[in-house]
């Protein structure tokens, strides 16, 4: 299935009639496939409260054991910043762009 999907998403992400701001989207959607989370949230409706973990298997045995009805289990992804321009790929969190504030 992720084979398929990778196409397709390549299909549209290399064409040149797809816009900048679609292009963005697939890369997107292309990084959610081929990358692993960094980790695993428990999501609470309120937004407080929320739990963070390591393993989609220490959130989903949280969630079963203190979660209520309307919890869910979310995976999170390392955020990375290109600079189309300049080709340059830094990790915010490291190194983030010098002409931008926190």
């Amino acid at each position: 299935m992720n084979t398929r999907l990778l196409s397709y998403i390549d299909t549209f992400l290399y064409h040149s009639s797809t816009e900048p701001l679609q292009q963005l989207v697939y890369i997107i959607a292309k990084l959610c496939l081929i990358t692993a989370p960094a980790a695993w949230v428990v999501k609470r409706p309120t937004g407080k409260d929320d739990r963070l973990f390591t393993s989609q298997e220490e959130a989903l045995a949280f969630l079963e054991k203190q979660g209520h009805s309307d919890d869910y289990v979310a995976p999170l992804f390392t955020t990375v910043k290109v600079d189309m321009s300049a080709g340059e790929i830094r990790h915010l969190l490291l190194t983030p762009l010098p002409d931008e504030e926190d």
